[in-house]
């Protein structure tokens, strides 16, 4: 598919074609490159939607109509996924109107203005009469680092109650949260705050909310794992009554510590994963490959969220790690503490 990521090359000439040339198209096309060519580089995640959208349309193979929805259209990428694989109407939602200019131009380019209609617009605050009537499937790539940080949770909220069919497709259907406890006094002092001014100020114990790097570009010996990869959280997109925008979830998982005798736990590894058909067919991760084993995959539009502890915990090879989760709409927060084995063993006799 084409895409505009820039403009023609005279119009870049420091003559009056360029002065009299549309800056605000400029702009707009500028912002697509910068904000968004990374991602739309990601032939993994491209591949991943892709298979998707074609596999939800081939069941609506029988049906007259098919009308998809892309929420969070961005560029119309895709959108215009939706409509080569012959869907019969696609709503792109956008409320950048930087982007909204954009998606229209490569909508008409691309030879898809007959089928895709662009609306700048909040998905959340419009409703089935502003799409022409509610749609068969939604497809919204609305997801960040923290997987929930743009509003995702109540974003497909919104579109199950007031944009779609009640048998509706959702792509992608499913998201799991997994972490690892990890040891690593170079992520610790990463966190922490010194005050050197004075000896009667009391140490900060840092920040509490997600620390977004590459976890793949730490050294190997910079970190030790604690646990094995463990799910924390579940949400399935296509069942409103599963998503949870106000109250806080907790989770608590124990874990055997197998090591070297003691180790001490200083932060929490984050990383999500998609299950586009809920079916587990097409799945795509953000795990590091520190973690997974695998080839390193570098992605800027979605790196690895690392959160501290309020403290470092000490924990021995006879102990048993408990994390503890809890999100609201936008972000999570983890913590940690042990239980002695034999305390376990005590509790569950």
């Amino acid at each position: 598919l084409k895409l505009i990521m820039k403009k023609e090359s005279q119009n870049f000439s420091p003559d009056t074609k360029y002065i009299n040339a549309s800056p605000q198209s400029y702009t707009n096309e500028n912002y697509l490159s910068l904000s968004y060519g990374d991602m739309l580089m990601d032939n993994e995640r491209n591949q991943a939607f892709q298979r998707a959208i074609e596999s939800a349309l081939e069941k609506y193979c029988n049906k007259d109509f098919v009308h998809v929805i892309d929420i969070g259209s961005g560029s119309g990428y895709l959108a215009m996924l939706a409509a080569r694989a012959s869907a019969n109407r696609v709503t792109a939602v956008e409320q950048c109107s930087n982007l909204v200019e954009c998606a229209r131009k490569i909508v008409e380019r691309n030879g898809f203005k007959d089928v895709i209609t662009v609306i700048e617009a909040s998905s959340t605050e419009i409703n089935e009469r502003n799409i022409g009537g509610r749609a068969d499937i939604v497809v919204a790539e609305i997801f960040d680092t923290e997987l929930i940080g743009e509003g995702a949770i109540n974003i497909f909220r919104s579109a199950c109650h007031d944009l779609l069919k009640s048998n509706a497709m959702v792509i992608p259907a499913v998201a799991s949260v997994y972490v690892r406890a990890i040891s690593s006094l170079f992520l610790r002092k990463c966190f922490e705050i010194e005050f050197c001014a004075s000896n009667n100020m009391e140490k900060c114990n840092g920040l509490r909310s997600i620390m977004e790097i590459d976890f793949d570009s730490l050294p190997p010996d910079s970190f030790d794992f604690i646990t094995s990869p463990v799910k924390m959280f579940k949400f399935d997109f296509a069942d409103p009554s599963t998503l949870s925008v106000r109250d806080t979830v907790t989770r608590e998982t124990f874990f055997t510590f197998n090591s070297r005798p003691s180790k001490s736990v200083d932060a929490i590894l984050m990383w999500w994963e998609l299950d586009f058909l809920g079916d587990g067919s097409i799945i795509l991760s953000t795990e590091p490959s520190h973690s997974s084993g695998l080839c390193k995959k570098w992605r800027y539009h979605w790196k690895h969220g690392v959160y501290a502890l309020p403290h470092s915990i000490s924990i021995e090879k006879s102990e048993l790690l408990l994390i503890y989760g809890c999100h609201d709409e936008f972000q999570f927060w983890f913590n940690a503490d042990i239980k002695e084995k034999q305390q376990l063993e005590y509790l569950r006799s």
